[in-house]
């Protein structure tokens, strides 16, 4: 029943336009929102009329009786003319302020039909009265005491009439507003219990399902399957990212699961190979077989060329021996230089760069090794020069690219239990190795370029080797 009503209201909702959940919750805050000021507008127009106008009409009665009293008293001779004045101009200034409202008295007008048409019968007649107020007050002018008397009846009974329908409009108007008031308020209590119950309710229900399933992810389950609502909206982007993640690792994983049976014939090969070499010396072309596109290099693109795995070694007049390794995952087409030259300049951009246009980013590792006697402070000094040698081939080390660069030196090796049999190089002595640190790792950078060969991987792409015959044309006639 839940599930049914919740789908007519995503249909209701979806037919608005609104088809993501931060739009549909918008819609609900801004209902809310809007239903909130017009209950606090109707509890402030529920106090519109205040209570001090109820109370001046009111005098107006207890002000016609006192005006009576004071001019009979005056035609008797006992009276005070002053405290007339005052009493006529106190009832005078009073209407005036229930016709046009007084803020200053906090009076209000009110100016419903019924109100005004009381209010002009109440002035017709005071019209009259007022007249014959000063006729009584004089004690010898001739005047109709019983038509006066008559007239201060039929005048009280006016006020009378006015102060109900006054004191009634008030009532009718803060009944009025406080029962919008609460109806605003019970609206707002709909939307809470109708949002709560069929938005986020079922919301709930396809997190929880979502968290289900990452939690099968950690558990290294990848065939827990989810079926969005709707691709449009939030949730659904996310299971679509979710699904797209487990179609893709359970792809690898067939692919990891394929290659193991394959991993002994692999190492068994690699390690003959590098038997082979250590053995028998480098193959022809003076480079390395474990060099260029194998091990980690495999997916490794240098300057825009197929990368991977480099390595050169330069001896010192002393016989020190510095050697480099690295894996060349770094830099851009347009920078590729050859001892000073810019040799990008000459060569054009491979293809795929081309079409892809990617950051200039990557990681290389590049590790020195040397026999020299270094201490801790020493062989960062040396690793830092890694940088130099790359340099020199083009890069930049741009933002995106995270160089690792270490130095193993073996020079001050020694038992467990004794000191070295000589002292770490100090500073003066570091530039011969800096020197053949920064030309060895150019060499090695161009070792992994040179023994590269073009290379598809995942999606289709192919980085392609670099051309060699085009490079040694560049430099045939220098």
């Amino acid at each position: 029943m839940n599930e049914s009503v919740a789908r007519v209201f995503d249909r209701i909702l979806r037919g608005l336009g609104l088809k993501t959940l931060n739009a549909q919750f918008l819609l609900s805050y801004a209902l809310m929102f809007g239903l909130a000021a017009c209950a606090s507008v109707a509890l402030y127009l529920s106090m519109s009329i205040s209570p001090e106008t109820i109370n001046v009409a009111g005098a107006q009665r207890m002000l016609s009786q006192k005006m009576a009293r004071e001019a009979l008293q005056l035609r008797l001779g006992a009276g005070d003319p002053k405290a007339l004045a005052a009493t006529i101009a106190q009832y005078e200034r009073s209407a005036a302020d229930l016709d046009a409202g007084n803020a200053e008295r906090n009076v209000s007008r009110m100016g419903a039909p019924e109100i005004a048409a009381q209010r002009q019968k109440v002035a017709q007649i005071w019209g009259r009265y007022r007249a014959m107020l000063d006729q009584v007050a004089q004690p010898a002018s001739q005047v109709d005491l019983r038509g006066f008397s008559q007239y201060s009846t039929e005048l009280l009974g006016e006020l009378n009439n006015l102060v109900s329908l006054m004191s009634a409009r008030a009532d009718s108007v803060q009944h009025t507003q406080m029962w919008i008031a609460f109806g605003c308020l019970l609206a707002i209590l709909v939307l809470v219990v109708l949002g709560r119950q069929f938005g986020l309710a079922p919301l709930m229900r396809q997190l929880r399902g979502l968290e289900v399933a990452l939690t099968e992810v950690g558990a290294a389950n990848f065939t827990h399957a989810l079926a969005a609502g709707h691709a449009d909206n939030e949730i659904g982007r996310i299971v679509a990212g979710y699904e797209r993640m487990r179609q893709d690792v359970s792809g690898l994983l067939a692919n990891v699961k394929r290659s193991a049976a394959e991993t002994d014939k692999d190492v068994a090969e690699a390690l003959a190979q590098a038997r082979r070499s250590a053995r028998d010396g480098l193959p022809s072309g003076g480079r390395s077989a474990l060099s260029g596109g194998v091990g980690a290099g495999t997916g490794t693109a240098c300057m825009g060329w197929k990368g991977g795995i480099g390595t050169s070694s330069r001896v010192l007049p002393d016989g020190t021996t510095v050697a480099v390794v690295l894996l060349t995952n770094f830099g851009a087409p347009h920078q590729l230089a050859l001892r000073g030259r810019v040799v990008a300049e000459e060569l054009d951009a491979p293809a795929w760069w081309a079409d892809h246009h990617p950051e200039p980013a990557g990681s290389c590792i590049g590790v020195v090794l040397t026999d020299a006697p270094l201490d801790a402070a020493t062989a960062a000094r040396v690793a830092a020069r890694v940088g130099l040698g790359l340099a020199r081939v083009g890069s930049v080390a741009h933002h995106g690219s995270g160089e690792i660069f270490c130095c193993l030196a073996t020079g001050l090796r020694a038992p467990r239990d004794q000191a070295p049999d000589r002292a770490a190089w100090p500073g003066s002595r570091l530039d011969d190795l800096f020197e053949a640190t920064v030309d060895a790792t150019e060499s090695a950078v161009w070792d992994s370029l040179l023994s590269a060969t073009t290379t598809t991987g995942r999606r289709g792409l192919t980085v392609p080797a670099l051309p060699q015959d085009r490079l040694a044309a560049l430099f045939s006639g220098s």
